[in-house]
């Protein structure tokens, strides 16, 4: 739930083929609050299904965003994203983290939550002061029953009565209580 009317927090899923075997998770955040954000958001999501197209990988589907974005938004915009793509008969979740929230990896056998670590540049930052290779992808397996759970910095920074962040190690502790 956005803190304002309207923000530039932004979900979407679809299929990435005829055949419903592969099947993507986008999670993204608009820097900037309000109309302004969500304006971009909307934008971003016009971006997103043109980039989908034809595309399996969630590395080609970030560097396609980000190509796409490159001076179409302002220059003191940018975008943090992550990908997941999910091979549906195998539980495997290839991973790509634009400078989001690490996804959290729940195994319910087990009862533990563990941030996927990746790195990666927001989208919309400018070309020339990106690397040549400024996304990795990370694959992890789930089994029947895990879970993969995606947030925004809302969550984290979201403060209690006294003032207190809830903060990412909290968070994790907070779903790892919910599994047991």
């Amino acid at each position: 739930v956005p803190a304002n009317n309207v923000g530039g927090d932004y979900f979407h899923y679809r299929w990435l083929d005829d055949e419903h075997e592969k099947f993507a998770i986008i999670i993204a955040d608009v820097s900037g609050k309000a109309m302004e954000a969500a304006v971009t958001a909307l934008r971003f999501n016009e971006v997103l299904r043109y980039e989908c197209r034809g595309r399996t990988s969630p590395i080609d589907i970030a560097v396609g965003l980000n190509d796409s974005l490159d001076g179409q938004i302002d220059t003191a915009t940018f975008i943090t994203c992550c990908i997941a793509v999910v091979e549906i008969a195998t539980g495997q979740v290839e991973l790509v983290n634009a400078g989001h929230c690490p996804p959290i990896q729940v195994g319910m056998k087990s009862g533990l939550a563990i941030p996927v670590e990746l790195t990666g540049l927001p989208l919309g930052i400018p070309t020339v002061l990106r690397q040549i290779n400024f996304y990795e992808s990370k694959t992890i397996t789930l089994a029947p029953g895990d879970a993969l759970v995606f947030y925004s910095d809302g969550v984290i920074e979201a403060r209690n009565p006294a003032g207190e962040m809830l903060e990412e190690a909290r968070f994790v502790s907070l779903i790892e209580e919910d599994t047991t």
